[in-house]
């Protein structure tokens, strides 16, 4: 922390030491993210400069918010990694719960009109399926939402990838125009 011949006041810090075996993150969030928190919960963190993302865990909440922000200061212990380093950006979620669920990419789900809906293939046709949703969340690193009624598990749906097609339209699938309705969904995250 200091440069060859520099004077050196009696308390001042000369080194710092770092065990990269045992990190730890301190993230602030606001009040409303940290109601549902509990200690243990997991994470998924991604650390500016590193390609693959980086597990944790909630160690300790702060019991107290901060003075200028109010935003209270959560530790993770972060999963070691031998390409970790102090002082580096991260950005993440904490998973708050997981249900398994009927749910679909959020791209399925379609808004044009008054009610969503997907577009479910029935005996070689599109057909418009109004749909209830539930809770979005994060699967493997995309947007999915609960399908709380509308479709069944095991339904063939077209995603948006297939581009604008319309409710009776004569439909032969390939396997990439499909997306089966059973997966499991992350139901909320705080980031």
């Amino acid at each position: 922390m200091l440069q060859p011949g520099e004077r050196v006041s009696l308390d001042a810090k000369l080194l710092e030491i770092v065990d990269l075996a045992q990190l730890e993150l301190e993230a602030a969030l606001a009040p409303e993210e940290v109601a549902a928190l509990s200690i243990g919960r997991t994470a998924t963190l991604q650390v500016d400069g590193l390609a693959t993302p980086v597990n944790a865990r909630v160690a300790r909440i702060n019991p107290s918010a901060q003075a200028g922000t109010r935003a209270i200061v959560v530790y993770l212990s972060v999963d070691p990694q031998p390409t970790l380093r102090q002082g580096l950006f991260v950005r993440g979620a904490i998973e708050l719960d997981r249900t398994r669920t009927l749910a679909l990419p959020l791209s399925a789900v379609r808004t044009d009109q008054a009610q969503p809906y997907v577009l479910q293939v029935r005996d070689g046709k599109a057909v418009a399926t109004p749909v209830r949703l539930g809770a979005r969340g994060v699967v493997r690193n995309d947007a999915w939402v609960e399908i709380a009624s509308g479709v069944e598990e095991g339904a063939n749906v077209l995603t948006a990838g297939v581009g604008l097609v319309r409710d009776g339209t004569p439909v032969r699938l390939a396997p990439a125009e499909t997306t089966s309705v059973a997966a499991p969904l992350a139901a909320s995250a705080a980031r």
